[in-house]
């Protein structure tokens, strides 16, 4: 999957990236405030925003914001948000971070990010807005593989989250959940 990501990345013309799975969909009023907020600020490597899970078996959806300070939960093994909910420049992403789809074949987008958020300049923004809806139906690569994912991680280094950072994270999606308002 990420051999195939990269290559349409490599033969894209525009200046800026995002990819959404087969079985995802981008909600587009919140998609096009993203983009318009990367398209206005040179500065900006990346956007992200909310996402919303579809659990296929009953129907029902549960929302999952973006967390703030998403530079250090990446630096620290955490995705601050969903990938499809993402927007970033195609400069950045060749020249820190592109698809390791050698290595990666569950979690190569954590991969990616980590990557670009080492970057010291690395600039990034959260809107507050849905901008995808993720399948959840028990089929997907990171459904069916979590021992694949975590030796993945392990096998190429990538942090780990301490009991502390996985606490705080909680926290912080607890905060954003109720007091943050969200179009």
């Amino acid at each position: 999957m990420y051999a195939a990501i990269s290559q349409g990345f490599s033969a894209s013309c525009g200046q800026y990236l995002a990819y959404v799975n087969a079985d995802d969909q981008v909600v587009k009023d919140g998609f096009e405030r993203m983009f318009n907020v990367i398209s206005n600020d040179d500065k900006l490597d990346l956007i992200y925003s909310d996402s919303e899970f579809f659990y296929s078996a009953t129907g029902q959806t549960k929302r999952s914001n973006g967390a703030p300070q998403a530079k250090f939960l990446l630096q620290h093994g955490l995705m601050p948000f969903i990938q499809p909910s993402t927007i970033y420049r195609k400069d950045t992403y060749l020249e820190y971070a592109a698809l390791n789809y050698t290595d990666f074949k569950i979690c190569g987008d954590l991969d990616m990010f980590y990557r670009m958020s080492l970057n010291p300049n690395f600039s990034y923004k959260y809107v507050p807005v849905l901008s995808s809806t993720f399948l959840k139906y028990g089929e997907s690569l990171g459904d069916r593989n979590t021992t694949l994912y975590l030796e993945e991680i392990q096998k190429n280094k990538l942090p780990k989250p301490g009991l502390l950072v996985r606490i705080i994270f909680k926290l912080v999606r607890i905060w954003t959940n109720l007091f943050i308002s969200h179009s």
